[in-house]
């Protein structure tokens, strides 16, 4: 199945070299450490774990992960019992803030939602080269955050991009098909404003590029 993507999160083994450990190591899992981001001077989060000095695979990402404002949840409710169905109580707080690495998977587990609903045929490559292109580098070493934050407006903007560029490589192979069979002539494309069209291409990562001519 392509289009299962494994988002894991770095670990809980405190800012140590080297303490990554598990799953959390395979390739075909996208690892994701925490970032404390309640001050203006964003660290890393003190009990995610770090990737190997010598090898800078791991963690891929990191996102946020300290005193996060979420949906509260009684953890204890269960809503059958005795073949009886039981209505949740009411909760004292709709919301609480959370802390941990799981948290910070969660969140790109989310942009990976939304890529996947533009493309549900993205395979695990795509979804790690657009991330990669998306993300930006911290003042942070590498084994704490990998390819750096994941920035959702470049996200958007590249799938909006991803998009205009099918529709204009699908418009020229349709016109280009009708000047072959039409007897009046060549049909010629409207006068486009291509120059922050190509400024913007020129801009991307060549990965993109790949992707987007893949699966055009």
């Amino acid at each position: 199945l392509k289009s299962i993507i494994c988002i894991v999160p770095s670990g809980s083994n405190k800012n140590i070299d080297d303490s990554i450990t598990g799953i959390a190591l395979s390739n075909n899992c996208i690892t994701i450490s925490g970032i404390d981001t309640t001050s203006s001077n964003v660290k890393s989060y003190d009990y995610s774990s770090c990737g190997a000095l010598k090898k800078d695979t791991k963690p891929n990402f990191c996102a946020a992960c300290v005193d996060v404002v979420s949906l509260n949840s009684n953890t204890s409710y269960i809503s059958y019992k005795n073949d009886s169905k039981i209505h949740a109580p009411k909760l004292d707080n709709s919301y609480k803030s959370f802390s941990g690495t799981s948290i910070s998977a969660a969140y790109i587990s989310g942009i990976c939602t939304i890529l996947f609903e533009y493309n549900p045929n993205f395979t695990f490559d795509d979804i790690l080269s657009l991330l990669k292109v998306a993300s930006i580098s911290l003042d942070l070493p590498k084994n704490q955050q990998g390819e750096g934050k994941v920035d959702v407006n470049k996200i958007l903007k590249q799938m909006v991009f991803f998009y205009c560029c099918i529709y204009f490589i699908g418009l020229t192979g349709l016109l280009s098909t009708l000047s072959s069979k039409c007897k009046c002539g060549p049909v010629l494309l409207p006068v486009l404003p291509i120059a922050p069209i190509k400024s913007f291409f020129f801009t991307i990562s060549p990965t993109l590029t790949y992707i987007l001519l893949k699966c055009a």
